[in-house]
This record gives C-alpha cells, sequence and structure tokens, in this order.
C-alpha cells in the first residue's frame, strides 16, 4: 500500500472532487448572487469595504462578473490539480516516464522536421502550429533574417484580424486573401521589370485582398503613369529595409523611394535585429526574428513557447465563452472585454482592440537608446543609397491606431484600456517626433500620415481593422491617396506627369 497513513488519498480524492465541485457550482447558484448583492448595497460594512474596493462607484454587475471567473478559473485548476496530483500520487513512475518519453519525442519530431522540412506539409503542422506555419512559407537569410520562399502562394480563407478571437466579443465581416511572391518573395504578381517607385516597409504594404487591394497597389491605381514595386515584408525593421532597398530595390532602378515606418513595432523589431546582428539570440522577443536565431534547441524551446501561447488562448476563448453563458443565465449584461476599447466617432460606436501601445518614454529618451541609434544609422544608409544612384528618398510615417483614435475612447471601453488611457494620450506623439528628428538630421523629407488620419477620424471614419493593427481597405486607399497627392504636388511636374526614368529627382 503507497500510502498507509492516508487511506482516502489517492483512491478516493478524484470522486471527492467531482462530488464538490458541483456542490460549490450549486451554492454559487444559490446564494453568490444575493450575498454579493447584500455586500454591495451595505451602509457600513468593514468586510465589503475590505472585498469590495470601490463598490461605491461599481456596478454590482463587475462583482457578480468577478465571481464568475473565479469560479470559472477556480474550477479549472482544481481539475487540474486533482488530475496532476492522482497521476503523481497512484502512476508516479509512469507519469514521469510519460513526460520524459513525451519531451523525447516531441524533441525527435522537431530536428526531423527541422532537417527535413518537405514533410511539414504531410503532417498538416503548418495549419495547426505557427511555428510550422513560418517554417512552410520563410527561408533563413545572412542579412535579412528571413526571407518569403520566391513564387510562394497562399491562400487565407475567412481572414478577420491577427488576433481574432471570440472571446473580445466584437463580430468581423470575414475577407479571403490572396498572397502570390515574386522571385525575391516579396507581394508582387507582375513580372519584375523597372520600377518608377519602390517602397520599402513590413506588413503594412503586405495586407490586402490582392496585390492592387494593398498600399502599393493603390497607390499605383492613383499614379497610373507610373509603376510601383512593393518590397514590404511582415516583421521586417527599418535596418532590414535598408538591406532589401540594396540588395532588391536597386535593381528596378526607381527615381522615388519610399521607407514606410510604423510606429507601433518598427522600434522593437528593430530592437531584435540588433540583437540578432549581435548573436544576441536569448534577448530577441520578435516572433519571426526568434524562430531563425540560435541552435536547435533554442528554436524547439521557441516553438514549444509558441504552442503554448496558441493553448492559452484557446483556453482563453473557452472560459471567456462560459463566462459569457454564464452571464446570459444570470441575467448579467455582457462585459466589455478588459483589452477592447469602445470609440465614439460621431456618435457611432466602433469597438477596436488596441494591440500596439506607445511606449511611455521621453523623447530625449528614447533618442538616446540602441535602437534609435540604429534607426539613424539606417536612415544615413537609406539616403547614401539614394544619393549615389539618383534616387529620392522618402519617410512615409505610419501612425498606430491608438495615436489616432485613443482620443475616442468612452467608459464603456473595458478596464484594462481605460487603466492606461490617459498615459496612452499623454505620450502619443512622442515616438512621431523623435522619428522626424532623426530623418531631419538624414536629410530625408517625411510624409506624415497622422494628419490626414485624424482628419479622417474626426468625420466618424475607421480606418483600422478591429481586431488587427493594420489599415482596413479605406485606411489604405486614405493613406495612397494621400501620398500620390502630395507626390505629385513635390516631385513630379505640374505640367505632365511622364515616367520618372526621364527624371533627375535627387
Amino acid at each position: 500500500m503507497v500510502f498507509p497513513r492516508f487511506p482516502i488519498a489517492p483512491r478516493y480524492a478524484v470522486w471527492i472532487l467531482i462530488v464538490i465541485i458541483p456542490l460549490i457550482w450549486i451554492c454559487c447558484f444559490l446564494v453568490a448572487e444575493q450575498l454579493i448583492g447584500a455586500l454591495h448595497g451595505s451602509e457600513n460594512s468593514w468586510l465589503a469595504d475590505r472585498l469590495m474596493s470601490g463598490r461605491r462607484s461599481t456596478n454590482v454587475d463587475a462583482y457578480y462578473r468577478r465571481a464568475n471567473a473565479a469560479l470559472v478559473y477556480g474550477t479549472l485548476l482544481a481539475i487540474l490539480i486533482g488530475i496532476v496530483a492522482w497521476l503523481l500520487l497512484r502512476k508516479t513512475a509512469e507519469f514521469v516516464l510519460f513526460l520524459l518519453s513525451c519531451f523525447v519525442c516531441s524533441f525527435l519530431i522537431f530536428v526531423l522536421l527541422e532537417r527535413f522540412p518537405r514533410l511539414i506539409p504531410l503532417t498538416h503542422l503548418d495549419r495547426v502550429l505557427s511555428y510550422y506555419s513560418f517554417k512552410v512559407n520563410y527561408i533563413p537569410d545572412a542579412e535579412l533574417v528571413f526571407r518569403e520562399k520566391p513564387f510562394n502562394r497562399r491562400i487565407i480563407s475567412d481572414f478577420t484580424g491577427a488576433l481574432s478571437s471570440s472571446r473580445y466579443g466584437i463580430d468581423v465581416e470575414p475577407y479571403r486573401i490572396e498572397w502570390i511572391m515574386d522571385k525575391d518573395g516579396f507581394r508582387n504578381d507582375k513580372p519584375p521589370v523597372a520600377a518608377d517607385i519602390v517602397v520599402l516597409g513590413d506588413s503594412y504594404l503586405e495586407y490586402g485582398a490582392t496585390e492592387s487591394d494593398t498600399f502599393v497597389g493603390r497607390l499605383q491605381a492613383n499614379l497610373p503613369l507610373l509603376s510601383a514595386r512593393n518590397l514590404g515584408k511582415s516583421g521586417y525593421s527599418v535596418g532590414q529595409y535598408t538591406f532589401a532597398f540594396k540588395r532588391f530595390g536597386l535593381q528596378y532602378k526607381p527615381k522615388i523611394a519610399i521607407m514606410a515606418f510604423y510606429e507601433g513595432n518598427d522600434i522593437p523589431e528593430m530592437r531584435d535585429y540588433l540583437f540578432w546582428q549581435a548573436g544576441r539570440h536569448g534577448d530577441v522577443r520578435g516572433y519571426l526574428t526568434k524562430f531563425t536565431a540560435g541552435s536547435h534547441w533554442r528554436r524547439y524551446t521557441a516553438a514549444v513557447s509558441s504552442t503554448l501561447v496558441q493553448m492559452r488562448r484557446a483556453l482563453a476563448d473557452i472560459v471567456e465563452f462560459l463566462l459569457n453563458k454564464l452571464a446570459i443565465v444570470r441575467g448579467y449584461p455582457r462585459r466589455t472585454h478588459p483589452e477592447v476599447a469602445i470609440l465614439n466617432l460621431n456618435g457611432r460606436m466602433y469597438p477596436s482592440l488596441f494591440i500596439d501601445k506607445m511606449p511611455e518614454v521621453a523623447v530625449d529618451r528614447m533618442l538616446a537608446t540602441e535602437e534609435f541609434r540604429g534607426i539613424q544609422e539606417s536612415f544615413d544608409q537609406f539616403r547614401d543609397i539614394c544619393k549615389a544612384n539618383g534616387i529620392a528618398p522618402i519617410l512615409v510615417y505610419i501612425p498606430t491606431p491608438v495615436h489616432v483614435y485613443a482620443g475616442y475612447t468612452t467608459k464603456a471601453s473595458g478596464s484594462a484600456w481605460l487603466h492606461v488611457h490617459e498615459r496612452q494620450m499623454s505620450v502619443r506623439e512622442n515616438v512621431e517626433t523623435a522619428v522626424k528628428i532623426l530623418a531631419d538630421r538624414a536629410g530625408i523629407e517625411v510624409i506624415s500620415l497622422t494628419p490626414v488620419f485624424e482628419a479622417a477620424a474626426d468625420k466618424g471614419k475607421m480606418l483600422y481593422y478591429a481586431l488587427d493593427a493594420h489599415w482596413n481597405a479605406e485606411g489604405r486607399e486614405t493613406a495612397a491617396s494621400f501620398v500620390a497627392g502630395v507626390l505629385k504636388e513635390r516631385f513630379l511636374p505640374k505640367a505632365s506627369q511622364r515616367s520618372l526614368t526621364e527624371l533627375n529627382l535627387y
């Protein structure tokens, strides 16, 4: 007998758990609501003040929802602890051997798929695990960290946003995306020929249902006599833009080079790129960069980590579903997710998930960081390359949704967003100010999209996806038409718009 002093453990522990959990749920349904209501409404109660901080300014429904959340999470935790405890107490050796076998087998399978990546589509792991989705679409690169495979073609059906999830309670109309890559792995389905304009950037340039729906496709549509080439790649930073320009952009002999700077992630991705260049793979935080850096073991841990994140998100979806069902059954209003902002645009309410927050750092401190020094160096290199090749360098500044729409926040927004709202409002101009200082030092003209986007927001237009940090179709068109207008006014001759190959614009 393994546990002579505790005859009920572990033999009856699981059965006790099975009985106790339903009893707790029944008690909560019978008395919890009345108890919470009584405490919330009590005038002078030391216990209520201790348990319900801020109750006089908080609706009682909020405490009902908190109790439901505690009940659901407590139940799941109790079940998990019960299962693990039972396995450890009753099947200790078998359980440890099982865990060890899972680790060894998963690592061996990982190494096999690293060595023979063509096996990944046969296992369909690329459809369920983000790491293997990356492996089938990208290849390592000595300068750029990674590139998309030449002539890669992807069809994404029912796309609703990068962070689409039922837990946010936002209904989004899905749409279909067709990605067609050129010989260099960029989103161009036209054959490589000379181009008047090349555009460098990240996923902001790749997004769109078709190539013509992207920012670059719409820019060319607004400049019909000119040709443009898209050199944007999701996950790239300013340092990679410069390398991509030298390696792939100059072959098109452009007369205008546009670098699109997105204030939401170009700074942390520049930091990751500098870490990668310095061999500091353990400091890398970016998704794509992390999966191309280091040894098999480091990539294995990254793959496991990403899988755990996916599992946690799936669990959060299940919990949110249960909480919403409980709210309906018990008559509570469905809550706004803590991270969701409810915006009032000319009387119309828009839910939005502000994914990319602004760094809460002063301008002078930003400029002193390693990543901003790296951005300055990249701007200087961009200018020098353009000058040596007779190309006009332009920086297009892309604001985050927070930058444009934070001021339209209502009190109906989620608690987590309301907690940081005022701080975000106070720093929302800092990154743009710092980047403009660097561009001015490099002698690069800046076309900021902030004023035109703020003007559109003031008219009640939403230019970003609700569950994504990127422009929607109207946002892409607004950006493309504005940039095209600036190019016509400042860089193209007013008398005619003949091909830029006839011009010397530097």
